[in-house]
């Protein structure tokens, strides 16, 4: 949309500027990885599961799924993607509650403007 989006509000749940340690490079290294294409949130995403089901595996010191299963709930991460921990809430059993994002495309590109914890700018009105 180029031009036409500055200032658009969008929601998500990952971008490659948020203060998470080591989104940077993970951005970096998925866009070496995709010929230079945009990584998504979901690159992310799946990122932050596998090192979720590697920690779970090392918790549990074996690969038995009931084992494994078990030492999810004593995962606790801080990663590029954010934090990742698996609670019951609302209902659910055993989820990640994903810090939503609120980004705005100011200068072409998506600029993280909230929440406090992971904004890297401010939300820009526009001028009448």
């Amino acid at each position: 949309a180029k031009d036409a989006a500055t200032g658009f509000l969008v929601t998500m749940v990952w971008n490659q500027d948020v203060k998470y340690p080591g989104a940077q490079n993970l951005y970096s290294r998925l866009k070496k990885a995709l010929g230079g294409e945009e990584p998504s949130q979901h690159a992310a995403q799946s990122y932050a599961g596998m090192l979720a089901a590697a920690e779970a595996i090392r918790l549990a010191g074996s690969a038995d799924p009931a084992r494994v299963q078990e030492a999810l709930k004593r995962v606790k991460l801080n990663t590029a993607f954010g934090p990742v921990s698996f609670r019951s809430y609302g209902g659910y059993q055993n989820q990640n509650s994903v810090v939503g994002l609120i980004t705005q495309v100011q200068n072409g590109k998506f600029v993280t403007v909230a929440p406090a914890t992971a904004a890297t700018g401010k939300i820009v009105f526009p001028r009448k």
